[in-house]
C-alpha cells in the first residue's frame, strides 16, 4: 500500500510540474493585440528574435525628446490614463510619418510589490502602450516592449512623488 501511495504522489508531482508554464520574463513584441488582425495579446515574439544589429538607445535629439515623453501610470494599474493619451497620440503621429523608425517601450514600476509582480506589471504597462500605439495606426513591427519592473527608478525616494515618477512607460529608439 505504501508503494502505491508513493507512486501516486510521484505521478501527481510529474503531472503538476509538466503542466506548469514558466513565467515569461524579459521582452516581447506581441504577435497580436488590440488593433491587429489576431485580437487579444497572444504570447508575443521574444525580443531575442529581434535582428542583432538593432540596439535601442536613449533619444537625444531635442525635437524627438519633446515628442517621446514618458507616460505615467496609476498605482498597480497598466491602463493608459486619459491624461497620457495626448502624448501617445503625438508619438503615433510621428511614428506614422517615420515608418522606418523602430522603438522600444520600457515598462517601469515603483518599488512597492515583489520583483516578479513588478516585472509582470511593467510588461503589462509596456504592452498597453504598444497596443494603444498600434490602435492609432503604428505598425506592430515598429514597437518592441521590455519590462524593467522596479529595477531602474528615475527617483530613488520613498514617497508618492518618487513612486509616481517611477510608474512610467519610457521610450528608446533604434538608430536608423
Amino acid at each position: 500500500m505504501r508503494n502505491v501511495v508513493a507512486a501516486v504522489l510521484v505521478v501527481l508531482l510529474v503531472v503538476t510540474v509538466a503542466g506548469c508554464k514558466k513565467p515569461r520574463r524579459g521582452a516581447t513584441i506581441p504577435s497580436s493585440g488590440p488593433g491587429t488582425a489576431g485580437g487579444g495579446w497572444g504570447e508575443g515574439i521574444p525580443l531575442s528574435e529581434m535582428p542583432d544589429s538593432m540596439i535601442f538607445g536613449e533619444i537625444t535629439d531635442p525635437e524627438m525628446k519633446a515628442i517621446f515623453e514618458d507616460i505615467h501610470f496609476d498605482y498597480d494599474d497598466p491602463s493608459i490614463k486619459d491624461s497620457e493619451r495626448g502624448i501617445l497620440e503625438n508619438i503615433a503621429a510621428w511614428l506614422n510619418s517615420n515608418p522606418a523608425v523602430v522603438i522600444q517601450v520600457e515598462g517601469h514600476c515603483d518599488e512597492r510589490g515583489s520583483n516578479e509582480y513588478n516585472l509582470a506589471l511593467g510588461d503589462r504597462r509596456a504592452l498597453s502602450v504598444r497596443g494603444y500605439l498600434v490602435d492609432l495606426g503604428v505598425g506592430p513591427d515598429m514597437v518592441y516592449t521590455i519590462s524593467y519592473g522596479e529595477e531602474r527608478p528615475v527617483d530613488t525616494g520613498h514617497d508618492e512623488s518618487a513612486w509616481w515618477q517611477n510608474r512610467r512607460g519610457h521610450f528608446m529608439v533604434a538608430p536608423e
